[in-house]
């Protein structure tokens, strides 16, 4: 997508012909007014002629009537095929902006603002719907009612016609000078609110940090700045708006002046009928009532070619380059060949990293923060992807790999678990989408965790609050095995998930972690060393660079970084405070 008018071309048949009979119905709308007008004119004329009618009258009548009946009709047509047309539309781009999230590498969520996603979910998609199946439509409505009710003013008398046109190509000047400056302004005012916004949710996740520190007032004072950036942004854009918009305005003004003078000249020399200047008059204004509606389509537009540039942006990154002939592999089992990678210049890199790990086997990592721990199981899952080398699974590098398979294929319980905020069952479903009530219970079952959920009032059906704010750490955790257990992946990575709960979690969750790994190719990153002793092979790590591999034994045996590890580890079970 590279221009707004893009968002029309990417309508299929179907909601292209709906726009088209939206724009219809709502110039038909609209003329019935302008007849409806005239009608009451011609029925005035008729009814102060001498001698009149008065059947004449009821048929005026009768005429009226069913043209507010044509209306209505029209009216609700309109509204309901624009609506019906925008949900479809609102719809797709979400899901492909969604879609298209799900294939960025994890370092556009490290790079980006959350807050600025979250507007483009919500608010840019909103905007580009309204403006597309709502607005624009009445925009060519109206310029179609314009032109009908010109054509027809020009008919009647083309002098008092070109007197209603004079100025219009000044007030068009004015018109467009002000969306170029109008443009730039809000660009820069909604890049202002999107700054705001990231700052209010930074303040508001730091909010328990900052009623510790609260002589701090750092970023209480950033947000402060945000906060009047955008204040004057808004004016300056306000501004603008009125200065240029009020030209636009004038001009119109000017044009009926004219109009209105001329017209009375013309009826002084008996030039024209005082009905035609009065249909002039009535129907100069319906003239340019369309074009008065200009300044809320412009400001909107304004508004929505900015949400439709974030949207782009986002819609044109890299994502994660699909192969054109993927292979699944057969087997699971994993080898790192030769990888070497770094997260951007001068940053955290690997050099030349070179290890295998057998199917159904047990392989740990182990290794002080910042090592590459974490690393290694996000190229796995190609978070991001190698510099050199490759990463193979079934021996197939896994970039040959389709990426929805490779993700289908690894199951990742982490530290920090993601659940939504839905229903327990719901949580667990999304490891597999059309699983049954059976399936889900059995999972449950497997991770320890269904007699805490059938404990609960509602069961299964207990919604877990956002964030998960109603479970502990431990039972979101087993929420979450279960959800791998279900989704029953060959390769599992488990981000060791005991370091920060209390002993009965810990040997619950143990026992869960071995129903989930059980005939699975695992591997696990290790913060106490004690729970990996009988891995099938420890890997250290140390600044980006694998220093040891072997069993526990072996390693303890060695003046090795393990052993200094898990010395370490024992001495500080215990701690004391020294006055």
């Amino acid at each position: 997508m590279k221009n707004l008018l893009d968002v029309y071309l990417e309508l299929n048949k179907n909601e292209k012909k709906s726009l088209i009979i939206t724009t219809l119905l709502w110039s038909f709308w609209s003329l019935l007014g302008i007849v409806i007008i005239v009608l009451v004119v011609l029925m005035v004329g008729e009814i102060i002629t001498p001698g009149y009618q008065r059947t004449t009258i009821y048929y005026y009548w009768g005429a009226i009537a069913g043209i507010f009946i044509l209306k209505g009709i029209s009216f609700s047509t309109a509204n309901h095929v624009a609506h019906m047309t925008g949900f479809a539309l609102i719809s797709r781009l979400r899901n492909q902006f969604i879609s298209r999230l799900k294939l960025f590498s994890l370092g556009f969520f490290t790079k980006g603002r959350l807050g600025d996603i979250s507007t483009i979910a919500h608010q840019d998609i909103a905007r580009i719907e309204l403006l597309v199946i709502h607005l624009w439509t009445k925009l060519v409505s109206d310029i179609l009612v314009s032109l009908t009710i010109a054509l027809g003013l020009f008919i009647l008398d083309w002098r008092l016609g070109l007197a209603l046109v004079s100025l219009l190509p000044f007030a068009f000047i004015a018109f467009w000078y002000g969306n170029v400056k109008g443009v730039k302004a809000q660009t820069e005012n909604s890049n202002n609110m999107l700054a705001m916004a990231s700052s209010f949710v930074e303040y508001t996740k730091g909010i328990p940090a900052l009623k510790a520190f609260s002589e701090n007032p750092v970023i209480f004072k950033k947000l402060q700045e945000k906060i009047t950036a955008f204040g004057n942004s808004s004016r300056k854009s306000a501004l603008i708006a009125f200065k240029h918009i009020g030209g636009y305005f004038f001009f119109m003004e000017l044009c009926l002046g004219i109009m209105v003078a001329a017209g009375a000249y013309l009826i002084i020399g008996n030039a024209i009928s005082l009905q035609t200047y009065v249909v002039f008059i009535i129907l100069g204004r319906e003239f340019y009532k369309p074009l008065g509606n200009a300044e809320a389509y412009l400001v909107y537009y304004i508004l929505t070619k900015d949400s439709y540039n974030r949207l782009s942006t986002v819609m044109q990154n890299p994502v994660i380059p699909e192969p054109a002939n993927p292979v699944l592999p057969k087997k699971h089992d994993i080898h790192f060949d030769t990888v070497s990678f770094n997260y951007e210049k001068d940053g955290f890199s690997f050099q030349n990293i070179d290890f295998k790990i057998k199917e159904n086997t047990i392989t740990a990592l182990v290794g002080p923060s910042g090592s590459g721990k974490t690393t290694i199981a996000n190229l796995l899952v190609r978070f991001w992807d190698v510099g050199k080398g490759a990463i193979k699974v079934g021996g197939v590098d896994i970039r040959d790999i389709a990426y929805d398979e490779l993700l289908a294929k690894i199951a990742i319980v982490m530290q920090n678990v993601i659940l939504f905020d839905d229903t327990i069952y719901e949580n667990i479903r999304v490891g597999k989408r059309n699983a049954t009530k059976e399936e889900i219970i059995q999972a449950a079952q497997k991770a320890m965790i269904h007699d805490f959920i059938i404990s609960l009032p509602k069961g299964y059906e207990t919604q877990v609050g956002e964030a998960a704010s109603k479970l502990s750490g431990g039972e979101k955790q087993r929420i979450s095995i279960a959800r791998m257990i279900l989704k029953d992946a060959p390769i599992i990575i488990l981000d060791e998930t005991t370091s920060a709960v209390d002993p009965i979690n810990e040997r619950q969750i143990q026992q869960a972690i071995s129903n989930l790994a059980r005939n699975k190719t695992l591997l696990v990153i290790a913060h106490h060393l004690q729970t990996i002793r009988y891995a099938d092979q420890i890997i250290v790590l140390e600044a980006g660079q694998i220093v040891e591999k072997g069993k526990h034994d072996a390693l303890l045996a060695q003046d090795s970084t393990y052993k200094r590890l898990w010395e370490a580890q024992h001495l500080a079970k215990g701690w004391k405070v020294v006055s």
